[in-house]
């Protein structure tokens, strides 16, 4: 079962239950090559049995889509149109699960094995610990010992081999409203909205501890890679019990005896009525102003079922999960905006929006908008634009959330036994899976101020370029603060055992649990310029040819945690101890071609994003490089192939030259793999469309 084994002895304090009394011996057949499939799935390290790591989840899952849409527009009278739409979808979406951990264990982190197992030929070695003896105990079975076993349930019967994740999403939406003109210059607008989204999430290999301890102890369960190096192989102790009697294969009965199924429904009801008033107000300069103005009321509730074994944690997991039944948010807004036309080459945009959330549950705000667009030029426009902008709490940030994942941890067990102060290395770990809780709390909104300056310059026929200077100015963030995985690492900070207070270990020093605070972690102050450029080129090979860029450029994000330490240099940055930010390259170019005629259309294009480095507050490590990649697609027009309507062919490939995204070999967060907030990893893609509209 791939693991580590001690000499059990019991528990003076709860005589149903044995603790280690030995050094760990690694599995006796660690490295050997499966018996059915000939591949070798683990090493030794050390005193334990490792396996190779699995895949945790498919880069694409198998997918099934069914989606239904219908609308309609009636016109009551000349003045007044009814109109609604439905739409259905549901999508069910299969997915691997990498080796599934069974947390929750029964005896001093591992699971007792007695001594009368058909597979147990560990036998004391004489010095107080144990060696595995098959001869030994074949002469004389009773020379077998109680031994402690710490190792995952499954092996190559795991992750890719094993039940998919099985997650079923089902989505509807109704809206009716209508729109009529009151008079000359003004009209209404009513809607209504209802939308209802239903998620339901199944996790197979969802171990019960204590049924796992009474599957060893009677013998049903091999906690032994014999098994799995030799099926057949038959106990030397009964001479009739064979390794695939007790290990598998893995059917459902054999795993029934202390698996199941992990279920989570989430599930959420949303509704909208909006009344919107517009028209012209009056003339400035000849010219006409328009307003609009409106009142709005939003309410949503949500829930989330989480498994009942797994809140009482009576599953394989030790993640502290709870349920929300049926949490409330009401939001009642009101909003105008005014566009004066000063000249006919000068607009002011003008608009003010108010929302009370209710107290507290994130309170009210009130943010104006100003926008200003001069056409100084046939050529030349300038525009720029200053508002702010709320969000309140969500019912995750307010109740708080829990979960957990495979992290990794640089504080050995012989780091934690030396105490604090004592020497560790970042770059040597071990992954874990850890419980990360986070607490909700009494949150202010978040806002940001935000303006931007911009300059476009056309001659309205081939070409047209833009420039844009922009700022925000984010304050009082949501978040959980520094990421678990970040908190692990800086209590290796410096190559010294810093402790965190928010860590908890075992008696041997593994993490077990990092709990964490939503909280308003101060702000992000950023600012940056987006440039875009095309042109047009007439009578190229029978049809038109547009070259067109885009380039954006972070100048900076300064990040403020809040806790009064030293602005952080988030620009051009992975950003792992603010996990709620994300990556932050500094540079993204696209460069694209695209040619058409009548029927025939042909892109090109190359995107690239630039390399950035991976620091924290405390560390720095190695940069991800730059990742680029090349893109084409052919499409026909083929209208009239089938009846009315239009019809579209296209083929493509994406990532051409499949590249692999960039590989973070010593990131903050423990691991060596690619950023997927940022990356791509899969590689060259070739798709094929069809399209008919009728």
């Amino acid at each position: 079962m791939l693991g580590r084994y001690a000499l059990a002895t019991q528990n003076p304090d709860d005589p149903t239950h044995y603790v280690r009394s030995s050094d760990d011996v690694a599995d006796p057949y660690c490295g050997q090559p499966s018996a059915d499939t000939g591949i070798t799935q683990t090493f030794v390290d050390g005193n334990n049995c490792r396996y190779i790591f699995l895949n945790q989840r498919a880069l694409i899952g198998d997918e099934s889509r069914l989606q239904a849409f219908a609308q309609f527009d009636y016109e009551i009278s000349d003045d007044t149109t009814v109109f609604g739409e439905m739409s259905y979808s549901s999508n069910e979406v299969t997915d691997i699960i990498g080796g599934a951990p069974l947390d929750v264990r029964t005896d001093d982190g591992g699971f007792y094995v007695p001594s009368d197992h058909p597979f147990n030929y560990f036998v004391n070695d004489g010095s107080d610990g144990i060696v595995w003896d098959e001869a030994a105990v074949a002469e004389d079975p009773s020379a077998a010992v109680d031994v402690i076993f710490r190792g995952r349930p499954l092996t190559n019967n795991d992750g890719q081999y094993g039940d998919d994740i099985e997650k079923n999403f089902e989505n509807s939406r109704i809206v009716m409203g209508f729109d009529t003109f009151l008079t000359e210059d003004w009209s209404l607008y009513g809607s209504y909205t209802y939308a209802h989204s239903l998620m339901t999430d199944v996790l197979p290999r969802n171990f019960n501890g204590i049924k796992f301890r009474e599957a060893i102890g009677s013998g049903r369960w091999n906690p032994f890679s014999i098994g799995w190096a030799d099926p057949t192989a038959t106990s030397v102790k009964d001479g009739v019990t064979t390794g695939n009697d007790v290990y598998g294969p893995y059917t459902e009965s054999d795993l029934g005896q202390f698996a199941s199924y992990r279920t989570f429904i989430r599930e959420s009801n949303q509704q909208a009525i909006e009344l919107t008033l517009s028209g012209a107000l009056f003339e400035f300069n000849d010219l006409e102003v328009v307003g609009a103005f409106g009142v709005q009321y939003r309410s949503m509730e949500y829930s989330e079922i989480a498994d009942s074994a797994q809140v009482f944690q009576q599953g394989g997991y030790e993640d502290f999960v709870f349920s929300i039944n049926g949490a409330t948010q009401d939001t009642i807004a009101v909003y105008g905006e005014v566009i004066v036309p000063v000249t006919e080459d000068l607009e002011v945009q003008v608009a003010l929006r108010y929302e009370d959330y209710g107290e507290g549950e994130g309170g009210d705000t009130t943010d104006p908008k100003v926008g200003v667009r001069w056409q100084a030029t046939d050529m030349v426009q300038l525009r720029g634009s200053w508002g702010t902008s709320f969000q309140a709490p969500s019912v995750r940030n307010v109740l708080g959330a829990g979960g957990g994942g495979s992290l990794a941890d640089s504080i050995t067990s012989a780091v934690f036994a030396a105490g604090p102060g004592s020497s560790c290395d970042p770059s040597v770990n071990d992954t874990f899976n850890v419980t990360t809780t986070t607490l909700g709390g009494n949150l202010k909104p978040q806002t940001a101020t935000n303006f931007n300056l911009g300059i476009v310059l056309t001659d309205d026929e081939s070409f047209t370029v833009s420039a844009d200077y922009w700022n925000y100015d984010y304050k009082d963030l949501i978040g959980p603060g520094q990421s678990a995985a970040s908190i692990l690492v800086d209590e290796c900070s410096g190559g010294k055992y810093t402790p965190d207070d928010r860590v908890t270990r075992d008696v041997t020093g593994q993490a077990v649990s990092v709990v964490n605070t939503f909280a308003n972690l101060g702000g992000v102050t950023a600012d940056g310029i987006d440039l875009t450029a095309n042109y047009g080129f007439d009578e190229v090979f029978g049809g038109k040819l547009v070259v067109n860029t885009s380039l954006t450029y972070i100048n900076s994000y300064d990040i403020d945690s809040g806790d009064g330490s030293p602005t952080f240099d988030g620009a051009n940055n992975r950003n792992s101890s603010f996990g709620q930010l994300g990556s932050v390259p500094d540079t993204r170019v696209n460069l694209g071609f695209d040619w058409q005629n009548d029927q025939h259309s042909v892109s090109f294009y190359v995107r690239h994003i630039g390399g950035y480095e991976d620091r924290t507050p405390n560390n720095d490590y190695d940069a991800i490089d730059s990742f680029t990649v090349f893109d084409t697609g052919y499409s026909f027009d083929a209208s009239g192939l089938i009846g009315e309507g239009t019809t579209n062919l296209s083929v493509g490939i994406n990532n051409i030259t499949d590249e692999e995204p960039p590989i973070d070999p010593n990131s903050a967060d423990g691991r060596r793999a690619f950023d997927s907030v940022v990356h791509d990893p899969r590689g060259r893609t070739i798709y094929a469309k069809f399209k008919h509209s009728f």
